[in-house]
């Protein structure tokens, strides 16, 4: 569906965005991770034609996003950093975006009510939260393939998130569209997607399949020092301390169990790899999420 191959962008002689590349398929939901200033946002911001990328292609559907303006009425983009001072009510900014898009009226209802909210409310007197739902009230009402969502969860309570979520599950049930959001949150991403993207310095460095990770984590102790013979398994990294042997190890987990069993260790455990491990090992260990409320954050 959405196809983004090597991707560049600089913006006064910056490289913000460089040979970046993913895809996304309908009925994915894909999450871009990264550290503040790694690019996340301008490379949205590429996808949804508010940038024009010096070098790549972006395709949508096999139909070019760069050069064909119309061919971008498929995709919706919820931005961070959206201006929504230009509408005075709701119901201008659910009339303005019923100009280029399909607008399902009752579903729109039927979010508005959920949240609360009314047509004839004026945008000024809204928090930042009220206006990001009536941003997703219009998104989610829409006939889109692809839905893009900038820190997705971002001034939100939990009992709204659970809501989005739950929407955003339904709209991919059927496979008709894809979506993709970016977070500093891997809980977030974790929660919610099952493809993840992670961006550094500018580029694509990572990615994992959430449904189908097939690495693992070993640890293993022995009452003498000894090196375990692992050779028939796929080894990703390895490392002793004293008596106890830990890996990181690529294949399926009762493979890997029958082939420590027979090492006889006094100690063996084995876990699948967390996605905060995963983005560790694939760029360096000294990169990591800090641990806060809500989970991982960059």
């Amino acid at each position: 569906m959405l196809i983004v191959d090597k991707i560049t962008k600089s913006i006064q002689a910056k490289e913000i965005v460089k040979d970046c590349s993913l895809s996304v398929q309908a009925g994915q939901i894909c999450g871009l991770a990264g550290p503040n200033g790694a690019g996340k946002t301008t490379l949205l911001n590429c996808i949804a034609g508010v940038l024009v990328p010096e070098a790549g292609r972006i395709e949508l559907d096999g139909k070019d996003l760069i050069h064909e303006p119309l061919n971008r009425k498929a995709l919706f983009l919820i931005s961070e950093d959206f201006d929504e001072g230009q509408f005075f009510t709701i119901r201008q900014m659910k009339e303005f975006y019923s100009m280029f898009y399909q607008l399902d009226e009752e579903e729109f209802a039927q979010h508005l009510k959920h949240f609360q909210l009314a047509e004839k409310l004026r945008i000024s007197s809204l928090s930042k939260g009220q206006k990001r739902q009536a941003l997703f009230s219009i998104a989610l009402s829409l006939d889109l393939r692809l839905l893009m969502i900038d820190e997705v969860f971002d001034g939100l309570d939990w009992n709204v998130r659970r809501y989005l979520m739950r929407c955003l599950t339904d709209k991919i049930s059927d496979e008709s569209m894809g979506v993709l959001l970016v977070s500093h949150s891997l809980k977030e991403i974790k929660g919610i997607c099952d493809h993840c993207f992670l961006m550094k310095d500018q580029t694509i460095v990572a990615q994992q399949d959430l449904l189908e990770n097939h690495l693992f984590r070993v640890q293993l102790v022995f009452l003498q020092e000894r090196k375990p013979d692992l050779k028939t398994l796929e080894i990703v990294q390895m490392e002793q301390i004293g008596k106890c042997w830990n890996a990181v190890v690529r294949g399926e987990e009762q493979a890997i169990r029958s082939v420590i069993a027979g090492l006889s260790p006094a100690l063996a455990d084995v876990q699948p790899l967390s996605l905060e491990d995963y983005f560790s090992l694939m760029t360096d260990s000294s990169w990591k999420g800090v641990e806060e409320n809500d989970g991982e954050v960059f």
